[in-house]
């Protein structure tokens, strides 16, 4: 599978092509000069045009299943050129989303730093100024601590290498996993201060998704099924619930919608911002499912994102904190058994 950035930049190529004028055939035969990894795959998408087939029917082999219904819209209304646009700017708002999200990932690295530096401080150096205090016992729980930690590692550390090698292996390959990344998703929404700045950065990068399937002629109701899956496990079971309604229930866009005329535990009014709400009771009145929808999109990013980089800096200090704390304490018990010491002695 192509990364999101692969895919960006394929499909911006495609759509300037098309737009310009050059056949669809020709496009994609030249993508392999851009992407020469998989310039066996455009050359035989290419003969499957040139003999008459689809693009939608092979590039759910490279590219990401929710975009195989955009570009067979996209063909059969004859907007491919448009529907290849919509997805570079879509692809590249969910990278941007995923960078933001990566900021995560620097409090955490700063935590763990600090924990590895405090244990190295217990194994290797405290034992060795415990040495310098003439070889007299101290009674600190610092001391104590550091004492058994430093015998069990020197003991164990074949084993403990081996362990931490082998955990860190299956951790990575677990994190891999979409049951890995679901499971993170789904405990970071039940984190209040991030869980409202991921549900808006979340809804607007779906109505984008939306607006993008709805201007390419895909029906509402099947628009709502396939986008659900870009959502995070509760937020998908929100616009399942929509589509349902809408499409086995009958019920309007509007009454649908409307999170007072639901049940206080239905998963629209546990997740839906107002934007997403109200989105689809004005389409009702005006028929542009896509325009309400690609206008709310931009004010949801953008507040979760601010509400994102709030909280990641709320996390930097106090990772830098903990990791000061770590890191200071085993000499802080250090001095103080020293100044213990001229105490005694004076």
């Amino acid at each position: 599978m192509m990364s999101l950035q692969q895919v960006a930049s394929a499909a911006g190529a495609i759509g300037n092509q098309v737009n310009a004028g050059i056949p669809i055939t020709q496009a994609v035969q030249r993508m392999g000069q851009l992407q020469p990894a998989y310039t066996e795959f455009w050359l035989r998408a290419s003969a499957l045009l040139a003999g008459g087939g689809k693009l939608s029917d092979v590039i759910g082999e490279v590219w990401p299943k929710t975009m195989i219904a955009v570009i067979r819209s996209g063909e059969e209304s004859g907007k491919i050129g448009e529907v290849f646009e919509r997805i570079e700017q879509t692809v590249e708002l969910q990278m941007q989303l995923r960078s933001k999200m990566m900021g995560l990932m620097y409090p955490v690295g700063m935590g763990l730093a600090g924990l590895g530096v405090f244990l190295g401080f217990m194994v290797f150096v405290l034992p060795m100024l415990a040495k310098s205090m003439g070889g007299k016992k101290s009674t600190s729980f610092v001391f104590q601590f550091s004492e058994m930690l430093s015998t069990f590692v020197h003991a164990n550390w074949v084993f403990l290498i081996v362990g931490v090698v082998a955990g860190l292996f299956f951790l990575v390959t677990w994190l891999r996993t979409e049951a890995a990344r679901d499971m993170v998703m789904e405990t970071l929404l039940g984190v209040p201060i991030i869980k409202e700045a991921l549900r808006n950065m979340y809804f607007g990068l779906w109505a984008n998704y939306m607006s993008m399937m709805v201007s390419a002629g895909i029906p509402t109701v099947n628009a709502l099924k396939f986008t659900a899956p870009v959502l995070p496990g509760p937020l998908a079971e929100s616009i399942n619930a929509f589509a349902k309604d809408v499409g086995v229930n009958n019920r309007s866009l509007s009454d649908a919608a409307d999170l007072e005329k639901l049940n206080p535990n239905d998963a629209r009014v546990l997740w839906w911002p107002f934007f997403i709400s109200s989105a689809f009771i004005v389409s009702e009145q005006t028929g542009e499912i896509d325009r309400e929808l690609n206008r709310v999109a931009p004010a949801l990013i953008k507040d979760g994102i601010r509400s994102l980089e709030r909280f990641i800096a709320i996390l930097n200090v106090v990772a830098l904190a903990v990791s000061a704390f770590l890191i200071t304490s085993p000499l802080a018990a250090y001095y103080l058994e020293i100044f213990s010491a001229i105490r005694t002695a004076g």
